[in-house]
């Protein structure tokens, strides 16, 4: 069974465990901050007593209700503090991020990736993305944001856990394009149906548990997603997205 690293190369995406050669400076300093800042960190604060008694409760679940509870735990118990952008910054613990109870979609993402390994799922990575949600009335500009992704034990697909979204979401099969049900729009417009297309993936973090630790690799696409510098503003290090995979479709 293939592992969402080789089914994003599957698709088009060029992700690289190691700094490639032949990269421009600028190039080699940005695959080195996305590795530091996607790693997780050392734990600093122990759980809160109410995440701790959410794990014991849900201990003897499914993988598909830990899913679906997880993904509806950390999305009520994190008030979303908007930033500029939603790249990986220094990856705060997760316990930290329940003692402040704020954080933006990086933190989200990392939480719930935490939560998952806790859960006992194995298969968990965190994404940096360039993402659009399309609605009925029209389609989001594209935007930065982080989200995690799960392999679900019970039927063997990958799942989307967004903070935007009530419920996790079926990744389809051709080029990462989902239905979304119950999007949470951020200018509280009303909730409707919607999918969420993929336009770029900068970043995954695997998540491993070694040691009693959890651990991540992280896999940066190789031309990195990122404008050149202010000398040259208009270059887009990215490549072109084969049409097929900027298909919305229905999930499976």
């Amino acid at each position: 069974m293939s592992d969402f690293i080789h089914f994003l190369n599957e698709n088009g995406w060029d992700m690289k465990k190691e700094l490639p050669e032949n990269l421009e400076d600028w190039q080699q300093d940005r695959w080195r901050e996305i590795d530091h800042n996607m790693a997780p960190q050392t734990k600093i604060k122990s759980y809160p007593q109410f995440v701790t008694d959410f794990l014991d409760s849900i201990k003897n679940l499914s993988p598909t209700e830990k899913i679906h509870l997880i993904n509806h735990f950390v999305n009520t118990s994190i008030q979303f503090k908007d930033q500029e952008s939603c790249t990986p910054e220094d990856t705060k613990p997760a316990a930290n991020i329940f003692h402040e109870g704020e954080g933006d979609c990086d933190d989200f993402a990392f939480v719930k990736a935490e939560l998952l390994h806790k859960a006992g799922l194995e298969d968990v990575y965190t994404v940096a993305a360039t993402v659009k949600y399309h609605f009925k009335e029209g389609s989001s500009g594209a935007e930065r944001h982080s989200i995690t992704v799960t392999r679900n034990p019970d039927d063997g697909q990958f799942y989307i856990l967004d903070n935007l979204t009530e419920e996790p979401y079926k990744i389809a099969k051709d080029g990462f394009a989902s239905d979304a049900d119950n999007l949470k729009l951020p200018d509280n417009q009303a909730d409707g149906d919607a999918s969420m297309e993929v336009i770029d993936v900068t970043a995954v973090a695997k998540f491993s548990n070694k040691g009693g630790e959890l651990k991540s690799d992280i896999y940066i696409q190789v031309p990195l997603t990122q404008k050149a510098p202010a000398s040259q503003p208009e270059q887009q290090i990215s490549p072109e997205i084969p049409p097929a995979q900027k298909h919305v479709s229905p999930s499976l």
